[in-house]
């Protein structure tokens, strides 16, 4: 249970961190490529830009 409330609050910190940013350009590095997805590195966390 503490493990869930943990990672929980760790969405929420990254949820926070770019909520703002929704809809702007953000630089990053290109850490690899999943089913045709890129995983780009932000710093503190990845995003995936889709395929499609």
């Amino acid at each position: 249970m503490i493990s869930f409330n943990v990672r929980e609050a760790e969405r929420e910190r990254q949820f926070n961190d770019f909520i703002d940013k929704k809809d702007s350009i953000l630089s990053g590095i290109v850490k690899r490529l999943e089913f045709g997805n890129v995983i780009v590195d932000l710093g503190r966390t990845e995003a995936i830009i889709q395929k499609k």
